[in-house]
């Protein structure tokens, strides 16, 4: 499992989520990790997101239902160490808009390009 092709299913289908955990360490200082850690926005938009995509990255999810993607009190996990996933509607002590928000002062092209498809997807959201 490829976790850049997990993230771009992701981005496809808008999912909001920040990788967290062991694996963000490993971009600064040499870190092994067994898991991959997604906090996602636990709501019931972003869980239809997170379920599309899980499904077009093919994660087998007959035993998984949509709204609990979007139940803060449980994680999903697929896969099994050292290539493991946990989907995390909650993380402790993280809000994950206020988190999110501030991507953009960075000032990177890529978030600003981010923060620019967020806002324009929060304009005008998709019809159900």
């Amino acid at each position: 499992m490829k976790a850049e092709e997990l993230l771009s299913s992701f981005n496809t289908h808008r999912v909001k989520y920040l990788v967290v955990g062991g694996y963000t360490v490993f971009f600064y200082a040499a870190r092994a990790t067994r898991d991959k850690d997604l906090f996602v926005k636990a709501d019931a938009a972003n869980a239809r997101g997170v379920y599309a995509a899980l499904a077009a990255f093919g994660i087998p999810l007959a035993n998984i239902a949509v709204d609990s993607l979007a139940d803060p009190g449980k994680f999903i996990r697929f896969g099994r160490e050292p290539v493991a996933v946990d989907i995390l509607p909650n993380v402790d002590g993280v809000d994950l808009d206020d988190t999110w928000g501030r991507r953009a002062p960075a000032g990177r092209m890529r978030d600003l390009a981010d923060v620019e498809e967020i806002q324009a997807a929060r304009a005008h959201p998709p019809n159900p």
